[in-house]
């Protein structure tokens, strides 16, 4: 029998050599049980894995959305949840009302994993909307050994990725029970070999939440890790049991590489229907009046132009001789910057991009903006350029966490700030409040990811959000720019395909 046979509703086949379905084998001592992927969701509906949501919760006093009633219902029926709805959909509000309902009796002790960046906003959240249990709150974001500490009941511990892997945290982190574990962007713990990840999986909890708008970045595989912190019926013990059966898999001459997702409906199909099991995903819903992406092409000046040509000559006469991994992405890296900051290496360049923000901001007097990119050389330029014709924030990983939040408070409060600059993988993940005063977001130069992208994007395409927001991807005609923009839309039709088909698309895909 092909171990890869899927049979549905946990239903075993007539005259099944049980031993070889389960992945039971003879080994020097014994029997080896391997945890084959696809045995195990066939027998996922047999043990229990699917609950009844309570009727018995009253969420009536919390002013909430239709679909975050169901979500949080849904939430507290599991054990295990990965809540993937996108970027300003309530995922903290759900996730904090959940553990209201679930641990409102129960003594445990909770621990919540997010940004360092956002850990005052998961405290600021939970007195909101748990405001009883705000004086049980714990903020571990410094050093300090809580293994002989004598800590009441009900705690809840909110600390960043870092200190779950510190020594002196480790003891007390894995040799809890915790009532709830909750990890926020939980696309961190993506690379199955990272400290963080190993250090999530020695987690234990009585239910487990994964939060993250886009739980998959770059490839489907980024899943693997993110399902087995759930239970590892989800993803097999085999990382490569589960890349090869849902991914193209080819040997580059160095060893396997991970491409997109197959294009099999029925492994299509499968997929989606594990995630129906593990996942809550609310896609398109009229909670905004939604967002705009617009396309600026723009032509080169002369000068940046010519040393655009330049910087690619040199590029590609180097590459034959020199070509690696970490010479092609420094080469890259060069011929990217060359469209967003020219002046990193030539200084008397023009910036056409700079330009076009310059000309928005003083046609829009009272507008304000928020403007993204990959690098903070970038937006220090950026900053240092409009010096002379607004006031602008910075906002970046390598500020300290009160610099940061003095720049979101000074774009959010004082109206002479109309910029806030900031990089994607700061500013794009989990602040909140941008959309309160602005809905114009623009984009220097993409992530590889298009998942980071739209996170970053709905920083501003959120609950709160009273206008259609305005997102521009400014690229140069005749560079890198669009090149990576069609690499990202191929992308994302194949993360589409994952975590969004729904079930008569996937029958209309199955019946093709």
């Amino acid at each position: 029998m092909n171990k890869f046979t899927f049979f549905e509703h946990g239903k075993l086949p007539d005259n099944c050599d049980l031993k070889y379905y389960l992945g039971i084998k003879k080994v020097a001592n014994g029997y080896q049980v391997e945890n084959n992927i696809i045995n195990s969701y066939n027998l996922l509906g047999s043990v229990g894995y699917v609950f009844p949501k309570p009727a018995n919760i009253d969420l009536s006093s919390h002013n909430l959305f239709e679909y975050q009633i169901d979500d949080i219902l849904q939430m507290c029926s599991q054990r295990w949840t990965l809540n993937a709805n996108p970027m300003g959909y309530g995922k903290t509000v759900e996730t904090i009302i959940t553990l209201q309902h679930t641990f409102s009796k129960d003594k445990s002790h909770m621990l919540i994993v997010a940004p360092k960046a956002i850990l005052q906003q998961w405290a600021k959240e939970i007195e909101k909307w748990w405001p009883e249990r705000a004086k049980d709150i714990v903020i571990l974001a410094s050093g300090g050994d809580l293994n002989k500490r004598v800590l009441p009941t009900h705690t809840i511990f909110i600390t960043n990725y870092e200190h779950l892997i510190a020594e002196k945290r480790q003891v007390f982190f894995q040799s809890q029970i915790w009532g709830a574990v909750v990890l926020d962007e939980c696309h961190r713990i993506k690379n199955r070999k990272s400290l963080r990840t190993k250090a999530a999986f020695k987690l234990k909890a009585k239910k487990k939440i994964l939060l993250s708008g886009t739980p998959v970045l770059r490839r489907i595989d980024d899943l693997w890790a993110q399902l087995r912190f759930l239970d590892y019926n989800f993803s097999g013990n085999s990382y490569w049991n589960f890349v090869e059966y849902f991914c193209e898999v080819s040997n580059n001459g160095f060893g396997k590489e991970i491409g997109k997702l197959k294009s099999d409906p029925e492994i299509i199909k499968r997929l989606n229907y594990l995630l129906d099991i593990v996942a809550i995903r609310n896609d398109n819903l009229s909670i905004t009046k939604g967002k705009q992406i617009n396309i600026v092409n723009l032509k080169m000046g002369t000068k940046q132009k010519r040393y655009y040509t330049q910087v690619r000559k040199l590029v590609l006469d180097a590459m034959p001789e020199s070509l690696n991994i970490t010479s092609a992405l420094t080469h890259l890296l060069r011929l990217r910057q060359m469209t967003s900051v020219p002046q990193l290496h030539y200084t008397d360049s023009e910036n056409i991009k700079f330009e076009w923000i310059r000309d928005l901001l003083l046609d829009n007097p009272e507008e304000k903006i928020v403007v993204f990119s990959n690098w903070r050389t970038v937006i220090e330029h950026l900053h240092h350029y409009l010096s002379s014709i607004v006031a602008s924030c910075l906002y970046h990983g390598g500020l300290s966490t009160d610099a940061k939040l003095d720049a979101l408070s000074s774009f959010l409060y004082r109206p002479e700030v109309r910029v806030l600059a900031g990089t994607i993988g700061s500013l794009g993940l989990g602040v909140n409040g941008l959309q309160k005063v602005s809905s114009t977001v623009i984009f220097l130069d993409r992530d590889w990811s298009p998942e980071l992208n739209a996170q970053a994007e709905d920083r501003l395409n959120r609950i709160g959000q009273e206008n259609k927001v305005n997102v521009y991807y400014l690229e140069c005609i005749g560079s890198i720019d669009r090149k990576i923009a069609t690499l990202n839309a191929s992308k994302a039709a194949d993360i589409k395909s994952a975590l969004s088909l729904k079930e008569k698309e996937l029958e209309n895909l199955c019946s093709n």
